[in-house]
């Protein structure tokens, strides 16, 4: 490896501490939506390998945020190189489970089988902000830096997507 790559013991040390702590993070997100091990394996490895190679330029402060961008273009990458015909965000949001948040019943009734199907029903950016907050437990702050959108869209996004959520366990339609 060339010395440009080459890391300082500190620099190593926090890398490592890094890796540890999101490995497992990052390959569930993966694999949660790409539903092949050795896949979600492969695309994990490379966004370990991409922050090696950027460890010095990436803010430490954002690093979880930055990470789930990059599994997100690789994802992206994979399926544009098996030309799947099937959107991203519809494989993308196949799977979403509970979070203890504010939104109170909607986000404790994310695993229950209605909801899942009713979270088809939402667009896609709606979708992904729900699933980033809820799954992943993303902060509005990650999101926005996930989706290359400001703190407050996302903010918006989300509180609009789960009073509509809310609205569809009530029986209403969705176009959000």
């Amino acid at each position: 490896m060339s010395s440009e790559y080459k890391l300082n013991p500190a620099e190593e040390k926090m890398y490592t501490k890094v890796y540890k702590s999101y490995r497992e993070e990052i390959f569930r997100f993966v694999y949660s939506r790409i539903h092949s091990r050795e896949i979600a394996t492969d695309i994990a490895s490379k966004v370990f390998v991409k922050l090696f190679t950027k460890f010095r330029t990436i803010r430490h402060e954002t690093v979880r945020a930055w990470l789930y961008q990059v599994a997100r273009n690789e994802m992206i990458d994979y399926f544009r190189a098996r030309k799947q015909t099937v959107s991203l965000e519809e494989e993308f949001f196949e799977d979403v489970s509970s979070g203890d948040d504010a939104a109170g019943k909607v986000e404790k009734e994310i695993q229950s089988d209605k909801l899942k199907k009713i979270m088809g029903k939402l667009l896609p950016k709606s979708r992904e902000i729900v699933t980033l907050r809820v799954y992943e437990e993303l902060s509005f702050k990650e999101i926005s830096d996930v989706m290359n959108i400001t703190e407050g869209s996302a903010k918006m996004m989300y509180y609009r997507a789960i009073d509509k959520l809310s609205e569809l366990l009530n029986g209403g339609k969705a176009d959000i």
